[in-house]
């Protein structure tokens, strides 16, 4: 009688508690995946690759590198909803020192601003409806003074709230649409 031959499968990890997605890692402490992928990518961080193609990362191991990389560089904080935006920031300083914060509401942005005392925010002006209102409330406290400013947004924004906030603190305007210049606008800042 011939033997079944049995198709072997994905055997998940023993304790999948001690391990967590890119994605998951990512949201622990306000990245993106794709940055938290990046690091794996550079060989910066350790992971494991599974046979389906996903990463697995120890959260002990994740831990520590996040740990060793809070005294280096600076913090970039993003406000933005937009995942063109956001793709681009964690692209170009995934290589530097800097650790990226994204945020998602405007709670959340005023908190963030004031508990990592950036030296980089990004700001999207089609955030919400209340920009203006976001805006001084994040630049109002001690902790983004001297921060360097981006701001993002689309072409049906008035030029008048463009060079106004230009005008107070900002280091260029980049439209979403084509983010021309964003990218060494950024380089330039980081490497200085």
């Amino acid at each position: 009688m011939a033997k079944k031959s049995r198709k072997k499968r994905n055997r998940p990890f023993r304790d999948q508690s001690e391990y967590m997605t890119p994605n998951q890692a990512g949201d622990s402490v306000g990245l993106t995946g794709e940055a938290v992928k990046q690091w794996i990518y550079k060989g910066k961080l350790k992971a494991i690759k599974m046979v389906n193609g996903y990463w697995r990362i120890n959260k002990e191991t994740f831990q520590e590198f996040m740990e060793g990389r809070a005294h280096l560089g600076g913090h970039v904080l993003v406000i933005s909803k937009d995942k063109a935006v956001r793709s681009l920031v964690a692209l170009v300083f995934t290589d530097s020192d800097y650790t990226n914060c994204v945020t998602d509401t405007k709670v959340d942005a005023i908190l963030q601003a004031a508990s990592l005392r950036p030296g980089i925010i990004i700001f999207d002006l089609d955030f919400c409806t209340d920009n203006l209102s976001l805006f001084s409330r994040i630049m109002g406290g001690r902790h983004t003074s001297g921060a360097s400013i981006f701001f993002v947004g689309s072409s049906n924004i008035p030029e008048k709230v463009i060079g106004m906030m230009l005008e107070v603190c900002g280091k260029g305007y980049f439209d979403k649409k084509k983010l021309t210049g964003f990218r060494p606008a950024l380089e330039s800042v980081k490497s200085a």
